[in-house]
């Protein structure tokens, strides 16, 4: 009844979105018809047709337009045979909520687990299930939060929720193509957005509704605890993963170098100390995000609250509280597969994550350097080290970038300048190296291994230019040695200690 309820609301609301439309453009073309008969003509009756017809035009071919041809889906195919324990455990919860197997499982780099149907007949005739799992996921949440996730989406198919898919996905678009064509600001534009943000509010609160009814699967299946807990982990994960993906992902691009194991890197970044204050920060103190008609999830406070009131077990006693990632039963295999799945076609070469950080870091030094060297010979002064702490050392701007900045960017522009010149020199010529660190940015070592901060030491700068020679020659840097001289310009690498607070901010 629910099935019929929600598919019926759909498709009336589809229809009506059409009939309107079409309403719009036939009351126009009665216009045109009514001035022929009142008298109007010439320039007045061409502008009214212009007008008809451009409008008449734009909505008939956002209503008839044909949707863009289906892509191969997003992720790789996991094979039976290669992965059994991932697809033993799917079809154990498929069993369980009464419904039948996805046909595909794909593994994605993203923090979410989706289902998806071609289905077919608005719904009534069922196509290829699709189960999509994130790998960034099965890092982050043990087997239990991994097992409430799967059941949450298998719920999906149960309560025949993907069946309404292809309905409201093409009634989104039929919206989204007219008022396109139209304009928004343009009259009928106004008037048909209006019918689109009540098709757009049925349709995500129906939506909403659905996601509480799979929570009860995930509850039931998994344990109230893994299955509030795994809501709970969400957004820190999310803010993570876009951490790493902004930060590390990236690193050796410059020099034609990509991460060799790419999921095992955001692995290191969630087990730092770190992370894990931070993640754990985000999820007693995440806000309560503003509530909206168009919100297709209720609040994750809600579902959870949902959850933990309902009737399910507590915990399930079978299920173990191990890392999900023991659901694959090669986890190198899988991971492998879907990192050349995103580098396919790409150039760039595979390199260990301690050689990406050294290449990088040595790049990004000897750029500012160079650029550092660039600014100082404008200014007149001597290319060294020495001109630059100088410069510091002296009251107001250092007069180094114009004045077009506030002084205090200006001047810690120029010390992250002075830092990495000392950092540059010291690879160039006395064997240190850049090594990688997940909680924040690279730091520098040198040839006995022990640690090298040239940053703070030119930091010093600012209240006595003696002390920060004195410390950065202690570190073995010539202060008086000519800096590399280049015309790029410098190479930006946030040097910020906070910088992962930034990122992974709910």
């Amino acid at each position: 009844m629910k099935y019929t309820y929600r598919a019926v609301l759909a498709v009336a609301l589809l229809v009506g979105f059409y009939v309107l439309a079409l309403a719009i453009v036939g009351g126009l073309v009665v216009l045109v018809v009514e001035a022929v008969i009142h008298g109007v003509s010439g320039a007045a009756l061409a502008k009214l047709a212009i007008v008809v017809a451009i409008v008449g035009f734009a909505v008939v071919k956002g209503l008839v337009a044909r949707p863009r041809a289906d892509s191969e889906p997003d992720g790789v195919l996991v094979d039976p045979a290669e992965q059994p324990a991932l697809w033993a455990e799917v079809r154990e919860l498929a069993e369980a909520v009464g419904t039948r197997t996805p046909d595909e499982i794909r593994l994605v780099p993203q923090v979410n687990a989706a289902v998806s149907e071609d289905s077919r007949l608005l719904g009534l005739v069922s196509g290829t299930r699709r189960m999509y799992v994130g790998v960034p996921l099965l890092l982050g949440l043990d087997r239990a939060q991994a097992r409430s996730a799967l059941a949450h989406e298998l719920g999906h198919y149960s309560g025949r929720h993907t069946a309404l898919g292809p309905v409201t996905y093409r009634g989104k678009e039929a919206i989204a193509r007219v008022l396109q064509n139209l304009g928004e600001d343009s009259l009928v534009g106004k008037l048909l957005l209006q019918y689109g943000k009540l098709y757009y509010a049925v349709s995500h609160s129906v939506e909403r509704k659905q996601e509480l009814e799979a929570d009860e699967f995930s509850a039931r299946l998994a344990g109230r605890e893994a299955a509030a807990s795994a809501l709970a982990e969400l957004p820190g994960l999310d803010a993570a993963w876009g951490h790493f993906v902004e930060d590390y992902s990236g690193l050796g691009r410059e020099s034609g170098l990509r991460p060799a194991h790419l999921f095992d890197g955001f692995a290191s970044l969630l087990a730092d100390p770190s992370t894990r204050e931070q993640l754990a920060r985000i999820r007693e103190e995440a806000p309560e995000p503003a509530r909206s008609a168009y919100d297709t999830h209720p609040p994750i406070s809600q579902r959870v609250a949902a959850i933990r009131s309902s009737d399910a077990p507590d915990v399930v006693a079978a299920v173990g509280r191990d890392s999900a990632t023991t659901l694959l039963d090669d986890p190198p295999a899988a991971f492998a597969a879907l990192e050349q799945h995103l580098y396919d076609g790409s150039t760039l070469q595979p390199a260990p994550w301690d050689h990406l950080v050294e290449a990088h870091g040595a790049l990004v030094a000897s750029s500012n350097a160079q650029s550092l060297a660039n600014l100082l010979r404008e200014a007149g002064d001597d290319t060294t080290i020495r001109s630059a702490v100088t410069r510091l050392a002296g009251a107001g701007r250092t007069g180094l970038l114009g004045g077009e900045h506030p002084i205090e960017d200006e001047r810690a522009v120029i010390t992250r300048l002075v830092g990495d010149a000392a950092a540059q020199q010291l690879v160039a010529s006395r064997g240190a190296r850049f090594a990688v660190s997940w909680s924040g940015p690279a730091f520098l070592v040198g040839d006995d291994g022990e640690s090298v901060d040239p940053w703070t030491a030119a930091a010093t700068a600012e209240t006595s230019a003696d002390d920060a020679l004195a410390r950065l020659s202690a570190l073995g840097v010539d202060v008086d040695a000519a800096l590399p001289e280049s015309t790029q310009s410098p190479v930006h690498d946030d040097h910020d200690e906070d910088a992962l607070i930034g990122g992974v901010a709910p």
